[in-house]
């Protein structure tokens, strides 16, 4: 299972969705990271090693901002395989043949989630 921050944490570099991988039934996302919301003053006293971004407020008066990071603890990291109808979904998203753009994002930057949300229209 997959929690809803790690599904939003989840960046290109996690994905293994190459020809092989797919031609041996083993295509899947390495959770290793996670999106959360935490108070501004958390943000300080977080690991600078622990948080890879910081999510633009949307609001100036916001208490609290979302931030990508590493997971909690290194049992959390883990191998999730995925079907082939996702794999599939996933190659259109990347090859911008889907139905949004898709393919405009790079690794680590964040937005593999929101475009991803975006496609499935969530």
């Amino acid at each position: 299972m997959v929690r809803i921050g790690e599904l939003l944490g989840l960046t290109w570099d996690c994905v293994d969705i190459s020809e092989e991988a797919i031609s041996e039934n083993r295509a899947y996302v390495f959770i290793n990271k996670q999106v959360e919301r935490v108070s501004k003053e958390a943000v300080e006293e977080l690991d600078s090693k622990e948080v890879i971004l910081i999510f633009p407020s949307q609001r100036k008066n916001n208490k609290t901002v979302r931030v990508l990071k590493t997971q909690k603890i290194d049992t959390g990291e883990r191998k999730v395989y995925i079907p082939g109808f996702i794999v599939q979904f996933l190659i259109d998203i990347k090859e911008g043949t889907g139905r949004g753009k898709g393919g405009t994002w790079q690794s680590g930057d964040g937005g593999f989630a929101e475009e991803l949300a975006k496609n499935m229209k969530m």
